[in-house]
């Protein structure tokens, strides 16, 4: 495949909104974001890989990551990987440095023991990859519960005004006692 910008496919249901894709682009260039880690591949992918981003992109689903490996599994700076959706999120880690992760993947997916939280267990797989953490449809109560819970172990939780909302998490710096 060559650099030429891809076509982000149309809106339909369960994809990430044009606002939603304007604001991610923002942040890849606002953060200079080298490399990419999502969970639920699909129209962000494409943003990332036209803003020029080695992306790892993990999906739960095989009949969806099939749809997305054959519309851009070719593509040289596309990794597309399966990962387990359960308590315990598993998934075959990128090499190197992460400099964001972006969590779209699963859908109204509540922990055990914690019903008012929607995509912690994979929010927290992506606390072990990277210290910027992006967590979209920050709207849904499921999410601020999510965001709650990240702010409790310590991260910064930003929300970020868009059409359907995300949640910018970043690890706090240790603070030096002295």
């Amino acid at each position: 495949m060559t650099d030429e910008p891809l076509i982000v496919p149309p809106y339909g249901p369960s994809a990430v909104p044009d606002n939603d894709l304007d604001l991610l682009r923002r942040l890849v260039k606002q953060f200079a974001v080298q490399t990419v880690v999502e969970f639920g591949p699909g129209r962000s992918t494409y943003v990332f890989l036209n803003e020029g981003c080695r992306v790892w992109s993990y999906e739960y689903d095989p009949k969806y990551l099939a749809k997305i490996t054959k519309a851009l599994g070719t593509h040289e700076r596309l990794t597309l990987q399966p990962f387990v959706n359960a308590s315990q999120v598993t998934f075959e880690p990128p090499p190197g440095k992460v400099d964001l992760v972006f969590v779209d993947s699963p859908s109204q997916h509540h922990s055990p023991g914690m019903p008012k939280t929607c995509r912690l267990d994979v929010t927290l797989a992506a606390t072990r990859l990277s210290d910027r953490i992006l967590l979209h449809d920050a709207k849904r109560p499921g999410e601020k519960g999510t965001s709650a819970e990240l702010v409790r172990r310590g991260w910064t939780s930003v929300f970020l005004k868009s059409q359907l909302g995300m949640f910018l998490f970043e690890r706090r710096p240790c603070q030096s006692s002295g």
